[in-house]
């Protein structure tokens, strides 16, 4: 960078959990021409890969059934040793599906060969003992974790509500909340008044 700074950048990434010994050899010579009288020598260790994300979150409820399941990694990861690690599980059963990757290997991607099934419950499993980095590092923790897809279909709340008694003549407006997503098409001929209201 400049006469007091050096700065080295590997052309690949460093290897995760991976100890490095760097050495500045005796002899490099300072802008007068003084020489460094002994090797200068020091080491570190870079850090296990570990999972950074996880979408689906933990006990996230109402996923959509069409959602694909990321994992995302602080390192480059062994894709095929991290595809065998990861599970997909509806009530103890595995999904089948197909992975992608990004292009840096630090998210994978899960989609289920069939939508989600309403109303259930699932599990992700990322196994410690098989994911491991693209330089072959073991992951520092493995990763469970629960969600639910989106439930049937049910009735929220309302309003004007059956404790309202009173309800002033002329009003117009009526909400109806759903506790899910819901086709506005098939309401058209679902919500029915008795006696019907006045139209004009």
């Amino acid at each position: 960078l400049n006469t007091f700074v050096y700065q080295f950048t590997p052309d690949q990434p460093l290897s995760g959990a991976t100890t490095y010994t760097v050495t500045v050899k005796a002899g490099l010579t300072d802008v007068s021409g003084a020489p460094l009288v002994e090797d200068y020598q020091w080491r570190f260790t870079t850090t296990l890969p570990q999972i950074t994300s996880v979408y689906p979150a933990q006990y996230h409820t109402s996923v959509d059934l069409n959602s694909t399941i990321t994992v995302n990694f602080s390192q480059p990861m062994d894709r095929a040793a991290t595809e065998d690690s990861m599970r997909l599980l509806k009530q103890g059963q595995f999904v089948s599906g197909a992975f992608a990757w990004t292009d840096d290997s630090m998210q994978i991607t899960f989609t289920p060969q069939e939508p989600l099934t309403i109303a259930s419950d699932y599990q992700v499993i990322v196994d410690k003992a098989v994911a491991r980095s693209a330089s072959g590092a073991s992951l520092v923790d493995g990763y469970s974790s629960s969600f639910q897809s989106t439930a049937l279909p049910y009735v929220a709340s309302v309003y004007p509500n059956s404790s309202e008694y009173i309800v002033y003549p002329g009003w117009q407006q009526l909400s109806i909340n759903f506790g899910t997503s819901m086709d506005a098409a098939s309401l058209e001929n679902a919500v029915t008044f008795d006696p019907q209201p006045e139209t004009e």
